[in-house]
């Protein structure tokens, strides 16, 4: 089980202290090597000294994880069911949490989208204590706000990311990007958002508290998004 509070902060907009993304995730063994993985996430925003306020629920992931601890490829699919609003003050919230978390996790509050989720990991110990990872996820979105659009978009996420593992703390870093290879009308500055990302967490028996820092490395990114921190906490079950 893992919670994780994202603290996103915005170029020119004055949100409150409590703007917040949320992301609650379990993994749960089906059998053999295959894992039940399902995400709920859950946007609060408001701007200071206005009346823009709102709090909404994102669009829940659900999927599955095959290749087990001890393999070197792990796979995953899945979907988002659409639940996030499009308009009102719950609307506004998932907004702010969609762009909070662009590059990785954009479509956990993109309304009125259907999205397939596919993904391979390939993962390296080579050294004690030294972990590598490397990630393609293919993203398809449908889109489900008007019966009759057949509006079809599809993405390409990439990452990278190494680790320490200690007896009691694990420190790491990353690269993380987004293609949009459907989009013919750009360059590919145009259709592309990047981000590095580092991370600290404790373990403490069952549990596993941590710290992230996301920094946005496109223009048009960082204009809109300054570097944004996010706690977390994690419980392994027996």
């Amino acid at each position: 089980m893992y919670l994780e509070v994202l603290k996103p902060s915005f170029e020119g907009f004055d949100f409150s202290f409590f703007t917040t993304s949320w992301y609650w995730s379990v993994r749960w063994p089906l059998r053999g090597n295959i894992l039940l993985v399902a995400e709920v996430p859950f946007s609060n925003a408001s701007v200071e000294d206005t009346d823009m306020s709102g709090t909404a629920f994102g669009n829940v992931y659900l999927g599955i994880e095959g290749g087990g601890s001890e393999s070197p490829i792990v796979g995953e699919i899945g979907v988002r069911v659409p639940l996030a609003p499009s308009e009102g003050d719950g609307g506004f919230a998932a907004e702010v949490s969609a762009f909070a978390d662009l590059v990785d996790r954009w479509e956990a509050f993109q309304s009125d989208v259907l999205s397939v989720h596919g993904a391979v990991n390939y993962r390296s110990r080579a050294t004690p204590g030294l972990g590598l990872r490397v990630r393609v996820a293919p993203v398809l979105w449908i889109d489900t706000g008007d019966v009759l659009s057949d509006d079809v978009e599809f993405w390409a996420l990439y990452s990278a990311q190494a680790w320490y593992d200690g007896e009691k703390v694990t420190a790491g870093a990353g690269f993380s990007g987004r293609l949009l290879v459907t989009e013919d009308d750009a360059d590919f500055g145009e259709r592309t958002f990047h981000q590095i990302g580092m991370f600290v967490s404790l373990l403490f028996d069952r549990f596993q508290p941590g710290v992230q820092l996301r920094i946005p490395l496109d223009e048009d990114l960082s204009d809109l998004l300054n570097p944004s921190v996010s706690l977390s906490l994690g419980y392994m079950f027996p």
